[in-house]
């Protein structure tokens, strides 16, 4: 199909596991261009001509890069010595610190007390992960805003993620919210009782 377009292109393949992807979707025509980004570096190859490996940040250079990627800024001493630990701890690695900076720019939170919830998770943060998603050349996972997302989250507010989980994204009946008094529910479900 891109053959038949006049205008310039961008095919993008995001976190490509295997060349399988590629096998009857690798375009032909040469007036656009191809990204793919990987995590694996077997997958860059026939047919990818050129290949860029992302490198991870130095410390000195991740620290400063975090103040740039939050909200609730504060430039003191404080906060760059959280964002140094913070970088150290992610090994500088762009996406994870920009994970991170995501879920504080979510709460609202500085960077050091961030560092209060991550270094409750030490061992869930730095253990290998069985399905494997790590990050290449390194042991360790970062599943860790999943993990202090969800412990953050009021009862009612998991208990609603765990029940929607089971469900088409597209159409959750909104009538499970809306649950009559007479139905005897479990104590954690008694927040979808209609109250009238």
């Amino acid at each position: 199909q891109l053959m038949l377009i006049a205008a310039r292109w961008l095919l993008i393949f995001d976190n490509v596991e295997s060349h399988d992807i590629f096998e009857n979707c690798w375009p032909a025509a040469n007036h656009g261009a191809v990204l793919v980004t990987t995590k694996r570096h077997g997958v860059v190859s026939q047919p990818i001509d050129q290949g860029l490996e992302i490198m991870t940040f130095p410390i000195d250079e991740g620290t400063k890069f975090v103040p740039h990627l939050l909200k609730n800024r504060q430039d003191t001493e404080a906060e760059e010595n959280a964002a140094k630990e913070l970088c150290e701890k992610l090994n500088g690695y762009a996406l994870a610190i920009s994970q991170m900076a995501a879920y504080m720019n979510s709460r609202a939170m500085l960077v050091q007390d961030f560092l209060v919830l991550y270094n409750k998770y030490p061992k869930r943060l730095h253990q290998e992960r069985k399905d494997g998603w790590k990050y290449i050349g390194d042991d360790h996972s970062l599943n860790t805003v999943w993990d202090i997302s969800f412990d953050a989250l009021e009862q009612s507010a998991s208990t609603c993620i765990s029940l929607f989980s089971f469900y088409s994204p597209d159409a959750i009946p909104t009538d499970l919210l809306g649950l009559g008094p007479s139905l005897d529910l479990p104590r954690n479900l008694k927040f979808c009782e209609d109250e009238l």
